[in-house]
């Protein structure tokens, strides 16, 4: 159950920012602003899936490895478990538990569904 919170309070917080953006447009077609509410939402959603997928594949992993070693360099206090080579570092990242990306893909193609059939009606 908890999985499947966070992609929901993602997807309507991207949906009532839309919607506020969108009142006062003028849109060519009858409940254009919720229309592009879902399916912008549902985009977001896939982009985030991706996203999320990609920092699990360790793509990210010497940026983020790069970043904190630059900001260990102004640190007074260097008594920390942090790992000396990129190698150790990749190791540790390997050993966290992955994000399931599923529920961002199922709630977005929702999102996207619902846009898409409030666009053909």
């Amino acid at each position: 159950m908890k999985k499947w919170l966070v992609p929901n309070i993602v997807a309507v917080l991207i949906f009532i920012f839309i919607i506020l953006l969108s009142v006062k447009k003028n849109l060519p077609y009858q409940g254009g602003m919720f229309v592009d509410a879902f399916m912008i939402t549902g985009f977001f959603l896939w982009m985030g899936a991706g996203i999320i997928y990609i920092d699990q594949e360790g793509v990210f992993n010497i940026i983020s490895y790069g970043v904190k070693k630059l900001f260990r360099v102004f640190k007074k206090d260097k008594s920390d478990d942090f790992p000396e080579t990129y190698f150790e570092y990749n190791e540790l990242r390997g050993t966290r538990k992955p994000i399931k990306i599923y529920p961002f893909l199922i709630v977005g193609t929702i999102y996207f569904l619902v846009g898409l059939l409030i666009y053909l009606i």
